[in-house]
């Protein structure tokens, strides 16, 4: 009898996610958050499946997108000097076929520019099985061309 044969139902659906992941090729994912806590979140749910690299603002991603190529970029949208959407905006100039998310306890606030973006959204704070699906879906979807703003 296996391990997770054991587990309550809830187990099991817990860990379902993480084991279609642990047979995906290791991608590179740049978490951007300018709270220390959040970067502690992310590598643990997420290093056992990806590369996870961290930044502390957008300038600092921005440095390391032009270092590295990552399957996915994921970024607070409340940050002290460039904000998530700024960062997401620039770097979808630099690198326009790169997949993004934005996290945020205060996601509502934001549905327009989430929208606008074609962003996949995550609000603050989420469960490891919502917030594993939320990336896997983020990579495995195209990425959408961002419109215009009108001038």
């Amino acid at each position: 009898m296996g391990i997770a044969a054991g587990f309550p139902n809830f187990w099991k659906e817990l860990a379902a996610p993480v084991e279609d992941l642990s047979k995906r090729q290791m991608k590179s994912i740049l978490f951007v958050d300018d709270e220390p806590l959040p970067h502690q979140v992310a590598q643990r749910f997420l290093d056992p499946y990806y590369e996870v690299d961290t930044a502390a603002s957008g300038d600092e991603a921005l440095a390391c997108l032009q270092r590295k190529e990552f399957a996915l970029l994921i970024s607070d949208i409340r940050m002290p000097g460039m904000n998530g959407f700024e960062l997401i905006d620039r770097a979808r100039e630099l690198f326009p076929q790169l997949p993004c998310m934005v996290i945020s306890t205060h996601l509502d606030d934001y549905e327009w520019d989430v929208a606008r973006r074609s962003l996949s959204a995550l609000s603050k704070p989420y469960e490891l099985k919502e917030f594993l699906e939320a990336v896997q879906d983020t990579i495995d979807a195209p990425v959408q061309p961002v419109p215009k703003s009108p001038s």
